[in-house]
């Protein structure tokens, strides 16, 4: 959606009729004045000033938003249960407001009955975006728990079947919270065994307790970035799973300046080799997704480096098998 600048060219010609007179010595008086206003586009022959292009219209639409668009209801806002279609698939609880309390994730869980397919999807309040799949059980039942974010979050879950789609909307809001400058999430389809994310600190690497946080350093503690003993600036992965589906995600605000690493590992043999998948980063206010393709199990996925202050992303897909060199996680020297 560009502005447009309207130009009008008119070109028009105009006669000027021109009245004579005679004295009674037939001596030829000489022609009066007639002004005649230009009309609009006279052109005279010769060259004008150039005029300014007009001012855009403060009507027209904003400039293009290059953001990845991945909301699975775009234009379904208002809280409560939205159906299209027949034979649609019965919701319950149709909860239309949440009050999360002091949280940066939350459990969504209920039935969808007749549902075969279910997706979940959260914007903040800053416009932070998130989305994933719902898996669901026997009768349509779920539970997942998915990141919020701080404040106001408008909340969908779409529940689909051949015939119908049924889009639940909730506001769900969250307190005691702040607007983290960086998070990281990562999900997957059902052949995917346990995706485990990796933000490793500028100089780190994969897996080391210290610099990497993941599972083993992130979840029950905290590693102890930035600034020594300031808990503010210490990653967090509030959300770790390791079956099918995900999410899995990591908050962190107060970053160091330099360059992060997003790593995403296929963490058991059990999974399947073609597992797909993706990340998604929210940096401040930026919104990147990336995807990932045919993850084998033991495979790790570098999936970007994100240098700060500058608040850029690099997309990346660089693949390594990590078959060889295998204990509880990657033991090679990565990134």
């Amino acid at each position: 959606m560009a502005h447009r600048i309207h130009t009008l060219a008119l070109s028009c010609w105009a006669g000027a009729c021109l009245g004579l007179a005679c004295d009674v010595e037939e001596t030829p008086a000489p022609p009066a004045p007639v002004e005649i206003p230009d009309p609009q586009g006279w052109d005279d022959g010769e060259d004008d000033p150039a005029e300014e292009p007009d001012a855009p219209d403060d009507t027209d639409p904003p400039p293009p938003d290059d953001r990845p668009d991945i909301d699975p209801a775009p234009g379904i806002e208002e809280p409560g249960l939205h159906d299209e279609g027949t034979g649609c698939p019965t919701v319950t609880p149709a909860d239309e407001h949440i009050d999360a309390g002091a949280v940066t994730a939350y459990q969504l869980s209920g039935s969808a009955s007749g549902a075969s397919a279910a997706q979940f999807y959260v914007r903040g309040r800053n416009q932070e975006e998130i989305v994933g799949t719902i898996p669901l059980g026997a009768g349509g039942d779920y539970a997942v728990t998915v990141p919020v974010f701080c404040g106001d979050n408008i909340v969908k879950r779409v529940f689909t079947n051949a015939s119908c789609a049924v889009t639940l909307v909730t506001e769900l809001v969250t307190t005691e919270c702040i607007d983290a400058d960086l998070r990281v999430t990562t999900v997957w389809d059902a052949g995917g065994a346990d995706w485990e994310l990796h933000l490793v600190k500028p100089g780190g690497s994969i897996n080391d307790n210290a610099t990497d946080c993941t599972w083993t350093s992130c979840v029950s503690v905290r590693p102890d970035w930035g600034v020594a003993g300031d808990a503010t600036d210490d990653p967090k992965k509030d959300v770790d799973w390791l079956g099918s589906y995900g999410p899995e995600n990591i908050v962190l605000d107060g970053l160091e300046p330099g360059v992060y690493t997003v790593l995403v590992e296929h963490w058991s043999s059990a999974g399947s080799a073609d597992s797909d998948g993706r990340v998604i980063i929210n940096l401040a206010g930026k919104l990147i997704v990336i995807d990932i393709e045919d993850l084998a199990p033991h495979q790790v996925w570098t999936a970007a480096r994100i240098t700060w202050p500058e608040a850029t992303v690099e997309a990346l897909a660089d693949v390594h098998d990590c078959s060889s060199n295998w204990s509880g996680g990657c033991r090679d020297a990565l990134p």
